[in-house]
């Protein structure tokens, strides 16, 4: 079949204007690397993270009673996309801590007002160091009244693990997402936590905010302050827990 001259300037007019429609957008997004249509790229459905976290110092913020705790973790998170509604997603998350150290206030000696000098082999964390009278292993020696508290800290290794969490995310669309997380899980330590006579497992829940930042396609950095609790919800003789201010750094990648 012969194509007469001007059907084939129509056919290869269209052609070119097949190619320049498929270019456009290409062109556009070199020229802009974050248009409004282009949210999945800004979102994963399985994500994998690792984190370094840290609480500088513990105090009564809902339910623990311990002062000056001292928290830092490394860690490995999950997280499976669930849903998407317009600009909230939601995800599962599960987190695994191997390596979590965890310090505490200890008393070495003091001047007890009914038994004299007191030296403690080994010595004895606290509740809090600036009141010992509250502290139940120390009523023998308190009650009386004491001066001259000498005070040292110790360091305790423990591995934990959350596998109940959700997290939020919101502005999909965005490079910077704010985020909403919680988390449950315990932890396990080789002696008590945080005092005598308390225990060497103990539950945890946490729950705070974030703002996560997508540098690349499927890759970003996440900033969170999170509330941070546990204790042996009274498995042991004491249960005073522990509350703290989280400060976590994770780095996300996956597809």
């Amino acid at each position: 079949m012969l194509v007469s001259a001007r059907g084939q300037r129509t056919f290869l007019a269209t052609i070119a204007c097949l190619w320049a429609l498929l270019l456009f957008p290409a062109l556009l997004l070199a020229q802009n690397p974050e248009p409004p249509y282009q949210s999945q790229f800004w979102s994963r459905k399985n994500s994998f993270g690792l984190f370094v976290e840290g609480a500088p110092t513990s105090s009564h913020m809902l339910i623990g009673t311990t002062r000056q705790r001292v928290l830092l973790a490394l860690g490995g998170a999950y997280s499976r996309r669930i849903f998407v509604t317009g600009p909230v997603a939601f995800s599962y998350n599960v987190e695994f801590r191997p390596v979590m150290m965890e310090s505490d206030p200890v008393l070495r000696s003091l001047n007890s007002f009914l038994k004299g000098p007191v030296s403690f082999t080994p010595a004895m964390p606290v509740i809090n160091p600036h009141n010992l009278i509250e502290d139940p292993n120390l009523v023998m020696y308190t009650i009386g009244g004491y001066n001259d508290a000498v005070f040292g800290r110790r360091w305790t290794y423990a591995g934990g693990l959350s596998p109940l969490g959700f997290q939020f995310h919101f502005l999909n669309r965005h490079r910077w997402q704010p985020e909403l997380i919680g988390q449950a899980g315990f932890m396990v330590s080789p002696r008590d936590l945080p005092i005598f006579n308390s225990s060497q497992f103990n539950f945890t829940f946490q729950f705070g905010a974030g703002l996560e930042y997508y540098y690349a396609n499927q890759r970003s950095l996440m900033f969170e302050y999170r509330y941070h609790h546990f204790s042996n919800d009274f498995t042991g003789t004491n249960n005073p827990g522990t509350d703290s201010g989280v400060y976590k750094l994770t780095y996300w990648f996956g597809h």
